[in-house]
């Protein structure tokens, strides 16, 4: 059983036409560890790369990265906007 069928979610889970998809796309040349066609690309993925080894996003089948850099979002205000929510959490957790 698939994650998706035991949430009851017949729309995602598998790359048909039709279905909801989100995709990632890594730069296996970048990361960090040289990975190996015989290693187990799963432990390469998650214990070497790096968001920079990120080529392309696609989500619900619209690309949001290309080439590393966000195409739907304003990068510069996302981040003023994290560092704002950084510093309000840190005034609280200091109290």
């Amino acid at each position: 059983m698939t994650a998706a069928t035991a949430l009851n979610l017949p729309e995602i889970g598998s790359l048909v036409t039709g279905k909801k998809a989100d995709v990632v796309a890594v730069d296996l040349e970048r990361c960090h560890q040289m990975y190996l066609p015989e290693a187990d690309i799963y432990s390469a993925l998650v214990y070497s790369a790096k968001s920079s080894d990120v080529r392309h996003v696609w989500v619900d089948g619209q690309m949001v990265v290309g080439d590393g850099r966000p195409l739907t979002a304003d990068a510069a205000n996302l981040l003023q906007k994290a560092k704002i929510q950084a510093a309000a959490i840190r005034q609280q957790v200091c109290r």
